[in-house]
């Protein structure tokens, strides 16, 4: 967890910020879950809680079009009820 600016944000900060989430592809199989849980018990906090949240999705397939993976990820987050903007960005390799 990274908090970019100065300082860790104090009790009585309000924050209108994003959290960005950096999610490999290879690991959609795996348990991302737990990933994007850390952004919404962030928001629980008066702290966070004007956050928005964005997930980087990082296709290893260097495609940046592809729709399935997209589409298949963006699904996964409405089922979970999570409101995120989702972005793919190809790998460099």
């Amino acid at each position: 967890l990274v908090a970019l600016g100065a300082s860790w944000p104090s009790a009585e900060d309000r924050l209108e910020t994003t959290i960005d989430i950096w999610w490999f592809a290879a690991s959609f199989a795996g348990d991302g879950g737990m990933l994007l849980l850390i952004p919404q018990v962030l928001r629980w906090h008066p702290v966070w809680s004007r956050c928005k949240v964005r997930v980087f999705v990082v296709n290893d397939t260097n495609d940046v079009a592809d729709t399935t993976m997209a589409e298949t990820i963006d699904a996964y987050l409405k089922d979970v009820r999570i409101s995120a903007e989702m972005m793919t960005v190809p790998l460099v390799s």
